[in-house]
């Protein structure tokens, strides 16, 4: 009789690449595309090469909920080395997605899910595999916290939701409107602003407790939570001044935001002041529907200061204090405002022009700040952090490509890009969208035509 054959157990890689990790095959380590990848057409993703976070020889133990679980530690050191860079626009000298979310996230197991679900998914997204964490998250809504501390945590955790990138499950909601959010995914029911009103009711209450707070932890939340208000404003519809929209509830500019800390400016970058006048513009476009002379007036003078403002626009200062050391990522975030300053102006012409079909005068102003903004676009390196909060511009100046070239050129940027989130392929579908009716109907014109598209394809798009 024949003796059964005893497979010898081989030690598992551990510079595999993450999709064959993620699969559970046997990777060969050949650079940059593994053979399992290139024969089965995936993104071969390959951990970070030197990084202050990442580094370290091992994670800490898992959370006794997640010991046991083989792919926890491989999606959380995915998490670390490639989704979280993909989530702040500055990563030096610190990325707090991850020196500040984690370590809450050891003793939370909702934001720990978050994560891991978040990782998972953008693993999904460029593997085609699929965990199975977001089941996990109902499991683990629990009743809102009553202390300061928990109340905190659950902002760092909705807040974190918001980056969730899904395609199709949903989060039972609970407290506090707490919904799914796909903001990297574009979810189409606009669950960004279910999260946006729910945190903004715990910053408020939090606001009366400045002495209990982290303030270093608290100061990361008001920054996710002013940039995810700000870029939402991507029309001039009725709603552009909805209360989550804006941060007029701020008792200080942003560029106080983190002044000092080593995580200043990871959602502004050194654009802060650009970053202000989008809820002024889409504002100044509500009050278009007023006709009579002293209203006019009035918005023919904000017009004025907000063109002033943008057009004499000067990186933060306090950016580079902190970053005399890295004069390359200075230039990088430098060129993304130069792009965002473009962007602001096209969004202010085309408000005070209101939803009027264009004229040569429009198009005239319009097509100078394209022009500017796609030469500062193509110099933006294709594996820029600032690439993470560049959505809000590229779908503004988008709507007002006209010609075959522009968009050409447009589109070659976008591909080229190594920012692998599903939000660039769905806002870069979307933008295709408005080429195709302004093709059909010149009036389907820059950020007035947003809001059509969002109306006939019954697309809420989200572009965090």
């Amino acid at each position: 009789m024949p003796l059964p054959v005893i497979r010898r157990p081989h030690p598992r890689s551990r510079f595999g690449c993450f999709v064959c990790r993620a699969r559970h095959k046997k990777c060969d380590e050949r650079h940059p595309l593994c053979s399992a990848c290139d024969r089965n057409q995936l993104v071969c993703s390959w951990p970070a090469a030197a990084s202050k976070i990442s580094s370290g020889a091992e994670l800490p133990p898992l959370p006794k909920a997640l010991r046991g679980q083989g792919p926890a530690s491989d999606l959380l050191r995915y998490y670390i080395d490639c989704t979280a860079p993909r989530l702040a626009g500055k990563v030096d000298p610190e990325n707090p997605f991850v020196t500040y979310n984690l370590p809450i996230a050891w003793s939370n197991d909702l934001l720990l899910h978050v994560i891991l679900a978040t990782s998972a998914s953008h693993l999904a997204y460029i593997s085609r595999i699929l965990r199975d964490y977001v089941k996990k998250l109902n499991k683990v809504l629990a009743t809102p916290p009553d202390d300061t501390s928990g109340k905190l945590n659950l902002l760092s955790t909705i807040l974190a939701l918001c980056f969730f990138e899904v395609r199709g499950p949903r989060v039972v909601q609970r407290h506090w409107e707490l919904t799914s959010v796909q903001v990297v995914s574009c979810n189409r029911q606009g669950a960004l602003f279910h999260h946006l009103r729910a945190s903004r009711v715990i910053i408020a209450e939090l606001q009366t407790k400045q002495i209990q707070l982290d303030q270093a932890l608290f100061g990361f939340c008001l920054e996710q939570y002013c940039y995810l208000a700000i870029v939402s404003n991507i029309t001039h519809g009725a709603n552009s001044c909805n209360g989550e929209r804006n941060t007029e509830f701020l008792e200080i500019p942003l560029r106080h935001l983190n002044f000092g800390s080593k995580i200043y400016g990871c959602m502004f970058g050194c654009s802060h002041q650009l970053f202000e006048v989008i809820p002024r513009i889409a504002c100044l476009a509500k009050c278009h529907s007023f006709s009579n002379h002293r209203a006019n007036e009035s918005r023919t003078k904000d017009f004025e200061i907000l063109e002033r403002r943008i057009e004499n626009w000067q990186p933060t200062l306090g950016l580079q204090q902190s970053w005399l050391n890295s004069p390359q990522r200075i230039e990088e975030l430098q060129i993304a405002g130069n792009a965002y300053q473009q962007a602001c102006l096209i969004f202010l012409h085309t408000s005070f022009h209101g939803p009027h079909p264009p004229d040569t005068h429009l198009f005239a102003r319009v097509d100078v700040c394209t022009e500017k903004f796609l030469n500062y676009f193509g110099q933006l390196s294709t594996e820029s952090p600032a690439w993470t909060t560049m959505m809000w511009p590229m779908i503004i100046v988008g709507s007002c490509l006209r010609t075959a070239r522009q968009r050409r050129i447009f589109t070659d940027i976008v591909n080229k890009s190594t920012f692998q989130m599903r939000i660039v392929d769905s806002t870069l579908r979307f933008i295709q969208w408005v080429w195709e009716a302004y093709d059909y109907d010149q009036s389907t014109y820059g950020p007035y035509s947003i809001e059509r598209i969002i109306r006939t394809k019954k697309f809420n798009i989200c572009v965090a």
